[in-house]
């Protein structure tokens, strides 16, 4: 189930997004409990478009097998 390579730039932009909502409300607000959940998300996208493609893997097979 993976994606293809402009899905993941997508799920990185989304991530920066998110980390940049975060950055700013933590430093207007002076309160970083309110951008802990931007924070969050910003993690999460970021690895889902870290994820490897099925081409980056260096086996072989795309059934599991050797």
């Amino acid at each position: 189930m993976a994606e293809p390579s402009g899905q993941q730039q997508s799920y990185l932009g989304v991530a920066i997004a998110f980390f940049a909502i975060a950055v700013s409300m933590g430093l207007t607000m002076h309160n970083w409990t309110v951008a802990l959940p931007f924070g969050v998300l910003a993690v999460v996208f970021f690895f889902l478009g870290r994820r490897p493609t099925p081409d980056e893997d260096d086996d072989g097979n795309s059934d599991g097998t050797s």
